[in-house]
């Protein structure tokens, strides 16, 4: 089985279905919880700290069945997964994996202005089978 992670910075369709309920955190005071910047708005993008290793759904690996899932997720200005909306996926079975391996994820936080920033980023999770 092969594993991969591809960041993007194109815009696309808007988001259709959520990976979480709560995608960022709603305050009256927004210094407590800045809004994450779109991808255009940062200096350097989020980018994972090693590759993102989702289970592979078993049904789907017996099947022999590849996919993707396409995500639009914030990470933190700590590198962690801070929820998101799928945008695109292949096949349901997919999602709740990758949902998990992002979950699980480090990142290297976006920068803006030589400081980290939570930072909305595009993550495509590819699903393939070896040879």
């Amino acid at each position: 089985m092969a594993f991969a992670c591809l960041l993007s910075s194109c815009a696309s369709a808007p988001p259709t279905r959520p990976l979480e309920a709560d995608t960022a955190p709603i305050a009256a005071n927004e210094d407590a919880f800045p809004q994450p910047y779109e991808e255009n708005e940062v200096d350097t993008p989020a980018r994972p700290t090693a590759p993102i290793q989702p289970q592979y759904p078993l049904a789907l690996r017996a099947q022999g069945v590849e996919g993707d899932v396409e995500a639009r997720i914030v990470v933190d200005a700590e590198g962690h997964y801070g929820g998101g909306t799928l945008r695109e996926s292949t096949r349901d079975e997919f999602l709740l994996a990758a949902r998990e391996a992002l979950q699980r994820a480090r990142f290297h936080p976006a920068s803006r202005g030589g400081r980290p920033v939570a930072s909305w980023v595009t993550v495509l999770i590819q699903f393939r089978l070896e040879d």
